[in-house]
């Protein structure tokens, strides 16, 4: 009985490690989901001008926005600790490093081969 106890007891263990590590991933890519109001920086120190978007990240992956007067759509994902979005029609991919701040309400991207940064708030 004893013995049983004890096998019951390893396996209850190696269930929550083995669950809880899946669920830290899960939550780490919460932190994405949701609509963030953007402005990206984009020039030259001679000529700067921004772009405001919307975009919302939702947590199957997918994503939807609209820069200027057009609307976006397509996935999302974290890779190497790159945010990459894929567009559809043209799976186009951009790829981002990122950071979050102020509690995770502000969203830092900085475009991979660009000097673009972009700033994004939520909603």
């Amino acid at each position: 009985m004893k013995k049983l106890t004890i096998l019951i007891g390893i396996l209850i263990m190696l269930t929550y490690v083995g669950l809880s590590g899946c669920n830290e991933i899960v939550n780490g890519n919460n932190k994405f989901v949701g609509t963030w109001d953007c402005s990206t920086e984009q020039g030259s120190i001679y000529q700067i001008y921004y772009l405001n978007s919307t975009m919302t990240l939702f947590s199957d992956g997918t994503f939807d926005g609209t820069p200027l007067l057009s609307i976006y759509s397509g996935t999302w994902d974290i890779k190497d600790n790159k945010l990459v979005f894929t567009y559809s029609g043209n799976a186009i991919m951009e790829t981002y490093s990122y950071s979050f701040s102020n509690n995770d309400d502000t969203l830092t991207l900085t475009k991979y081969d660009s000097d673009s940064i972009t700033i994004c708030s939520r909603q």
